[in-house]
């Protein structure tokens, strides 16, 4: 018997999905696989156990300039930069 993750893997090729693979962690490899307006994170560890996370939404991104610049101002003044 194969492992999960390769179990996996075989899966999303035979169904031809994109995905990559992520290690953020020692024992588990995370397979991010984007899909229309989802996205799903299915982490697999060592010892088999598979856990995922669906993240949904739609594709409108929206004007993200604004956040941006606060985000930006924020980091600056919390680096202690000046303006």
């Amino acid at each position: 018997m194969a492992h999960e993750l390769y179990e996996l893997l075989r899966l999303l090729d035979d169904e031809a999905f994109l995905y990559r693979l992520d290690r953020s962690m020692p024992d588990a490899v995370t397979v991010c696989l984007i899909l229309s307006e989802e996205r799903l994170e299915i982490t697999v560890a060592e010892d088999g156990t598979t856990r995922f996370v669906r993240f949904t939404g739609d594709d409108n991104v929206g004007d993200a300039s604004a956040a941006v610049a606060r985000l930006y101002q924020t980091l600056r003044k919390s680096d202690g930069a000046d303006d």
